[in-house]
């Protein structure tokens, strides 16, 4: 009898952790095929096309295959930054198609503000966290501040892209 209220109460248990894993990730999108997923619509066409053209390019250049990826949210839907980030990071690191860790993800959430760089192993030693934050900062922000999502992103893009070509 014990046993078996133990039991219960370990698959009550299970089935509750599983429901809310999924639930913290449902309003997160999956990888898509783009380098830009603007799902807050704030990139121009031209922007949005340009970038996607130029991370192609990077990634497709040379032997190390560096995969930059730009993802906009208009909100966090109730979480905390931090967090949000991290579950999104984890589920699109997981989705790579860059079979080594030349990854880069710049998520952007325009309601909340807040730029994040996701910097990959060997690139974080080129791109390390007072670099993108100087990206961030300097370059990104204060356009976004005054609306110019399309310039702030491509700004940020491009000085990334910079820093990984002088290594």
């Amino acid at each position: 009898m014990k046993t078996t209220i133990i039991a219960a109460i370990t698959i009550v248990l299970l089935i509750a952790i599983f429901i809310g894993i999924g639930i913290s990730h449902s309003d997160m999108p999956g990888r898509t095929p783009y380098l830009v997923n603007d799902y807050a619509g704030v990139l121009n066409i031209a922007t949005k096309e340009y970038l996607e053209s130029l991370l192609k390019y990077v990634r497709d250049k040379g032997s190390r295959h560096t995969e930059v990826v730009v993802t906009i949210f208009k909100s966090l839907n109730g979480k905390p930054f931090d967090e949000f980030f991290r579950q999104y990071l984890a589920r699109w690191w997981r989705w790579s198609i860059v079979e080594n860790h030349n990854r880069i993800q710049i998520v952007i959430v325009t309601d909340a503000g807040k730029v994040r760089v996701g910097v990959g192993r060997p690139l974080d030693k080129i791109i390390d966290g007072p670099k993108a934050n100087d990206i961030i900062h300097t370059l990104m922000l204060p356009r976004f501040t005054a609306g110019d999502y399309s310039t702030g992103t491509r700004v940020g893009v491009e000085a990334i892209i910079r820093k990984l070509e002088k290594r």
